[in-house]
């Protein structure tokens, strides 16, 4: 899993910034107001983690069903996402209402919904001999979980913008539109960066010179963790057992790496 989430519901909560301010998020007039909820997201990215993979993990949040109008339990209440509560347009004419927004659910008519997002890099981790030890190879480092998390926040902020500015038929911002179709183009360019280098890394990867051991040819601890005897990767870095495509095509480079090696041997 690249995007890990634990998501908990509230009517209050208060953080400890830097182990020195406290902020209160949800109602500050009582932690029993039903008219307010939250959502407290605490989130981890994994090493594979990609924006796509982010921008689904935020959509996700935002359509989660778990807070409610009322009480919890109380048999009457139904559950509503933050996405649900924000589409839910009141106006005076509740026909007109209802026509506009047919899964609009009354129970979040009037709902003020809060989101708090909190890093947690030890989602991302293995908990080992019951407890005692905790391995945590899976994680982004440090930059990329900053910017990973950071644009986290920004997909969810990028996403309520867009449903507020539908929900008033409104149009989005031009300095929004303009940003937006700017990251865009980045996205773009980076992923074509992406795919170039990776053509590169193949072409380097499949024709190693001669005078190189079968068995060291694969020895690259940034792309695998485990051998077999005859040097042949078992897993990638993160510790996955290879795919049969994978396999199959690092078999072939094998292969074909011995046969040279004889070769110059010979010579």
């Amino acid at each position: 899993m690249s995007v890990s989430i634990v998501a908990q519901r509230f009517r209050q909560c208060k953080l400890l910034l830097d182990e020195t301010d406290w902020v209160t998020v949800g109602s500050t007039s009582s932690p029993t107001n039903v008219n307010s909820c939250g959502l407290l997201a605490y989130i981890s990215f994994a090493s594979s983690a990609t924006r796509p993979d982010v921008e689904q993990a935020a959509a996700t949040l935002l359509n989660l069903p778990i807070l409610t109008s009322g009480l919890w339990g109380d048999g009457e209440s139904r559950t509503v996402s933050i996405s649900s509560t924000l589409m839910a347009k009141t106006t005076k004419d509740p026909a007109e209402n209802d026509a506009k927004n047919p899964d609009r659910k009354p129970e979040s008519d009037g709902l003020k919904c809060s989101i708090a997002i909190v890093p947690q890099a030890n989602l991302i981790s293995k908990v080992k001999q019951q407890g005692k030890s905790i391995q945590y190879h899976g994680q982004s480092d440090k930059e990329t979980g900053r910017e990973l998390y950071e644009y986290f926040c920004e997909c969810i902020r990028s996403k309520l913008l867009e449903m507020q500015c539908e929900v008033r038929s409104e149009e989005l911002p031009e300095w929004y539109t303009r940003r937006r179709d700017y990251f865009s183009e980045l996205d773009l360019e980076q992923k074509r960066q992406r795919q170039k280098h990776s053509k590169t890394d193949d072409n380097k990867q499949s024709s190693p010179t001669p005078d190189i051991p079968p068995q060291d040819i694969f020895r690259d601890g940034s792309k695998y963790s485990s051998w077999d005897e005859n040097g042949f990767p078992m897993k990638d870095a993160n510790g996955k057992e290879l795919s049969k495509a994978a396999t199959k095509k690092l078999k072939k480079i094998y292969d074909a790496h011995c046969k040279r090696h004889d070769k110059w041997k010979e010579q």
